[in-house]
């Protein structure tokens, strides 16, 4: 897992073209939890484009999770924690994202 780092940058699209900006806030080989002000539908099948400094990920998945994390009574903008499912890596993504993976290790 990582910690969440504001150059963490990632993006979804669904099968309706659109894109969604998110910030990473957890990442395992099987998939990742990101930080977004756009909601999915669960079940939402999604491109998506993992990007750090030096990995870029690039693979398919399904949105397993949507929850709100705080709304417009406390001022502050809503927030979703999306929960996505890997489905579809490549070999050089799967590769990338594992060397990710182990550069967080203590």
């Amino acid at each position: 897992m990582l910690p969440t780092r504001d150059d963490d940058k990632s993006d979804l699209r669904t099968a309706t073209p659109v894109l969604i900006k998110a910030m990473t806030d957890d990442l395992s080989l099987g998939g990742v939890a990101l930080i977004s002000e756009a909601s999915l539908p669960v079940g939402s099948k999604v491109t998506f484009d993992l990007r750090d400094r030096v990995h870029d990920i690039v693979g398919h998945g399904i949105i397993v999770r949507c929850q709100s994390l705080f709304g417009a009574e406390t001022g502050a903008r809503q927030r979703y924690r999306i929960a996505v499912q890997f489905v579809c890596l490549g070999s050089t993504a799967r590769r990338r994202l594992r060397s990710l993976l182990e550069s967080s290790l203590p």
